[in-house]
Protein backbone atom coordinates (compact mmCIF):
# COMPACT_ATOMS: atom_id res chain seq x y z
CA UNK A 1 0.00 0.00 0.00
CA UNK A 2 2.82 2.43 0.72
CA UNK A 3 3.82 2.64 -2.91
CA UNK A 4 0.24 3.06 -4.16
CA UNK A 5 -0.99 6.52 -5.04
CA UNK A 6 -3.81 7.36 -2.67
CA UNK A 7 -5.67 10.55 -3.45
CA UNK A 8 -4.72 14.19 -3.86
CA UNK A 9 -4.49 14.67 -0.09
CA UNK A 10 -2.66 11.32 0.28
CA UNK A 11 -5.44 10.02 2.54
CA UNK A 12 -7.02 6.62 2.86
CA UNK A 13 -10.76 7.18 2.44
CA UNK A 14 -13.76 4.89 1.95
CA UNK A 15 -13.83 5.85 -1.75
CA UNK A 16 -10.14 5.03 -2.12
CA UNK A 17 -10.59 1.65 -0.39
CA UNK A 18 -13.58 0.81 -2.58
CA UNK A 19 -11.77 1.74 -5.78
CA UNK A 20 -8.66 -0.15 -4.72
CA UNK A 21 -10.87 -3.20 -4.19
CA UNK A 22 -12.26 -2.62 -7.71
CA UNK A 23 -15.83 -2.55 -6.45
CA UNK A 24 -18.81 -0.36 -7.16
CA UNK A 25 -20.96 1.33 -4.55
CA UNK A 26 -23.62 -1.23 -5.43
CA UNK A 27 -21.27 -4.15 -4.72
CA UNK A 28 -20.29 -2.68 -1.34
CA UNK A 29 -23.96 -2.05 -0.55
CA UNK A 30 -24.94 -5.64 -1.36
CA UNK A 31 -22.09 -7.07 0.71
CA UNK A 32 -22.98 -4.88 3.68
CA UNK A 33 -26.75 -5.30 3.31
CA UNK A 34 -27.44 -1.61 2.71
CA UNK A 35 -28.18 0.63 -0.27
CA UNK A 36 -26.01 2.44 -2.81
CA UNK A 37 -27.41 5.69 -1.48
CA UNK A 38 -26.13 4.90 2.01
CA UNK A 39 -22.68 3.96 0.71
CA UNK A 40 -22.61 7.23 -1.24
CA UNK A 41 -23.49 9.15 1.92
CA UNK A 42 -20.68 7.38 3.80
CA UNK A 43 -18.23 8.32 1.10
CA UNK A 44 -19.32 11.97 1.18
CA UNK A 45 -19.20 12.14 4.98
CA UNK A 46 -22.91 12.91 5.26
CA UNK A 47 -23.51 9.90 7.51
CA UNK A 48 -21.18 7.29 8.90
CA UNK A 49 -21.77 3.58 9.36
CA UNK A 50 -22.39 2.34 12.87
CA UNK A 51 -21.32 -1.29 12.65
CA UNK A 52 -21.41 -3.58 15.62
CA UNK A 53 -17.97 -4.73 16.68
CA UNK A 54 -18.83 -8.17 15.33
CA UNK A 55 -19.59 -6.66 11.90
CA UNK A 56 -16.17 -5.07 11.43
CA UNK A 57 -14.71 -8.20 9.74
CA UNK A 58 -17.57 -8.04 7.19
CA UNK A 59 -16.70 -4.38 6.46
CA UNK A 60 -13.02 -5.30 6.07
CA UNK A 61 -13.94 -8.11 3.69
CA UNK A 62 -16.22 -5.86 1.64
CA UNK A 63 -13.53 -3.20 1.30
CA UNK A 64 -10.73 -5.78 1.06
CA UNK A 65 -8.75 -4.00 3.77
CA UNK A 66 -7.33 -4.37 7.25
CA UNK A 67 -9.10 -3.07 10.33
CA UNK A 68 -6.45 -0.36 10.57
CA UNK A 69 -7.18 0.83 7.03
CA UNK A 70 -10.92 0.77 7.68
CA UNK A 71 -10.50 2.86 10.82
CA UNK A 72 -8.19 5.29 9.02
CA UNK A 73 -10.55 5.63 6.05
CA UNK A 74 -13.61 6.48 8.12
CA UNK A 75 -11.56 8.68 10.46
CA UNK A 76 -10.46 10.76 7.47
CA UNK A 77 -13.97 11.82 6.54
CA UNK A 78 -16.20 14.26 8.38
CA UNK A 79 -17.65 12.65 11.47
CA UNK A 80 -15.58 9.52 11.05
CA UNK A 81 -14.76 9.35 14.73
CA UNK A 82 -18.43 8.46 15.32
CA UNK A 83 -18.04 5.13 13.55
CA UNK A 84 -15.18 4.19 15.85
CA UNK A 85 -17.06 5.19 18.98
CA UNK A 86 -20.19 3.35 17.81
CA UNK A 87 -18.10 0.22 17.41
CA UNK A 88 -16.67 0.66 20.90
CA UNK A 89 -13.26 1.81 19.67
CA UNK A 90 -11.67 4.97 21.00
CA UNK A 91 -8.78 5.73 18.69
CA UNK A 92 -6.97 9.06 18.98
CA UNK A 93 -5.97 10.70 15.70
Amino acid sequence: MASELKNQANLVTPVWLRKRAKKTQRQIAVELDTTESVVSKWERGIVVPHPALTDLPKYCQAYDCSIEELIEAFSNIHGGQQVLQAAGLNVEN
